[in-house]
């Protein structure tokens, strides 16, 4: 079916699905054995429409498969959500003021890096959008490229000719750290234990 022009298209892990988005601002959900339109969504952020520039599947949740989307309006701001197929919004973010110039996500569905028009990126973790690295100005011109190197870098190529990679580590959980941070106290105390029990049995020979 034609609608306007397609600026970005997924399809889900099965196949079954095709998520796409065009000039109109919406992004679309297909059939692709029948080729029939099965959802259509449209985003709004304090009351205005946002065109929805891009779109992922993301790995399912609780049995049902879910799709991430970036928008911006042309002078921002820009903004993430994520959708179930059944086009109920589960969770949306704000990026920036500013609009946003490319999205990508990991080989899991577990992070997603997007580029802003200043020259800035974004590293969010899926499906719960938070934000886990963030850098500015690390292009002169916007960056209409993003990708993911490995497990743990977000690679962005802009029109300045420069390629950056940014490396991110998953946040530890409190309770590992928790759990850590035991640990190493334990050790510590272990090896003063040891070390004055040494100097102890040291001065008795001495003494004798």
């Amino acid at each position: 079916e034609k609608h306007q022009e397609v600026l970005d298209l997924d399809f889900s892990p099965d196949g079954k699905l095709l998520a796409s988005c065009d000039r109109s601002g919406s992004c679309r959900l297909w059939d692709t054995e029948s080729g029939e339109q099965s959802v259509c969504i449209d985003y709004k952020y304090a009351g205005a429409p946002l065109q929805m520039r891009s779109v992922r599947f993301l790995p399912p949740q609780d049995g049902q498969a879910q799709i991430l989307t970036a928008m911006a309006a042309p002078r921002g701001p820009a903004c993430l959500a994520v959708y179930g197929t059944d086009g109920k919004l589960v969770r949306e973010t704000k990026l920036h003021a500013k609009p946003l110039t490319a999205l990508a996500t990991d080989a899991s569905g577990s992070f997603a890096c997007v580029n802003l028009v200043t020259g800035g990126k974004r590293v969010y973790s899926l499906p719960g959008l938070r934000c886990v690295k963030k850098a500015e100005d690390v292009h002169e011109l916007p960056a209409p490229c993003a990708a993911f190197l490995g497990e743990a870098t977000a690679v962005s190529g802009s029109g300045d000719r420069s390629i950056n990679l940014m490396s991110y580590a998953p946040r530890e959980s409190t309770g590992l750290r928790i759990l850590v941070a035991m640990v190493c106290t334990m050790l510590f105390a272990w090896a003063m234990a040891f070390v004055i029990f040494s100097m102890d049995e040291a001065a008795d020979r001495k003494e004798l």
